[in-house]
């Protein structure tokens, strides 16, 4: 809102790509061990450090223990050890790595599970999947931007877009799933910046597709030619022939420019 307020004083024009919490939901036809491997790949990229990171994943509820123990399994094969690993993204600062350690610490103390695997070390933290949490906390509430992920289970398809609809729009909404009338469900009845269905965070690279958010996640979009469209001003010129017809409505008007404008409106 700074930069919109600052921009407003010369009616300077804006684009924002802003965040939110971008969520994964997984439906109950899915290939669990291949949407749980994609939705890790997508989280660690950075360490969960980019505007684009699933930030929760919504998951039926018994599907939970299958989709932990998945996501686990990915996470060891990706990066068997984290602290020493050079592969491994560290959080940015210290600021960031202390506001991800008390949103994990609230968390827990309001009633939260984690379920980990590899020790971090230094400002590295490893995969952290939390269980239990509740729309009051902080890390259902705010942008994480680290590796810490919630599960949020539902009882059908209506809970789960409600619950995505609850929140401001994100930037990005990820679906996975086989069946074509539960994905049209959910782009149709929600409202993200962009989708990708079957993967995460691919949409992000694809220069053809326009890339932003709405509403608390964004305004404008860019990327290819929506880059270019975005960021200039269209001139529109005209240029009146010679043979000039406008006379024909000019002042003072009687029955010619009556018969005229009835023509053109085909009355």
């Amino acid at each position: 809102w700074r930069i919109m307020a600052a921009a407003a004083k010369n009616l300077t024009p804006v684009t924002l790509e802003l965040g939110g919490k971008s969520p994964a939901i997984i439906s109950e036809d899915v290939d669990l061990g291949t949407a749980a491997t994609s939705i890790v790949r997508g989280k660690l990229f950075n360490a969960g450090q980019t505007c684009v990171a699933p930030d929760y994943v919504l998951l039926p509820r018994s599907m939970r223990d299958s989709f932990i123990e998945a996501a686990l399994a990915a996470a060891a094969n990706f990066y068997p050890t984290v602290g020493d690993n050079n592969d491994y993204s560290a959080i940015v600062d210290q600021k960031q790595y202390d506001r991800i350690q008390t949103l994990l610490a609230n968390a827990v103390a309001d009633g939260a599970k984690i379920c980990t695997v590899g020790e971090g070390a230094g400002r590295k933290v490893p995969l952290t999947l939390l269980t239990n949490t509740n729309s009051d906390m902080a890390i259902r509430r705010e942008e994480i931007f680290g590796p810490l992920l919630p599960l949020v289970e539902y009882e059908d398809l209506d809970e789960a877009i409600d619950l995505v609809n609850d929140g401001p729009h994100p930037l990005a909404l990820y679906v996975y799933g086989r069946n074509a009338a539960t994905i049209d469900r959910v782009l149709n009845e929600t409202k993200s910046g962009g989708v990708v269905v079957n993967d995460c965070f691919l949409h992000a690279g694809v220069e053809d597709l326009p890339f932003g958010g709405v509403g608390a996640s964004g305004m404008g979009q860019y990327h290819g030619q929506a880059g270019f469209e975005t960021f200039s001003k269209l001139k529109p010129v005209l240029y009146q022939s010679r043979w000039n017809g406008m006379w024909l409505l000019y002042p003072p008007y009687g029955r010619r420019a009556k018969t005229i404008i009835n023509l053109l409106l085909k009355r």
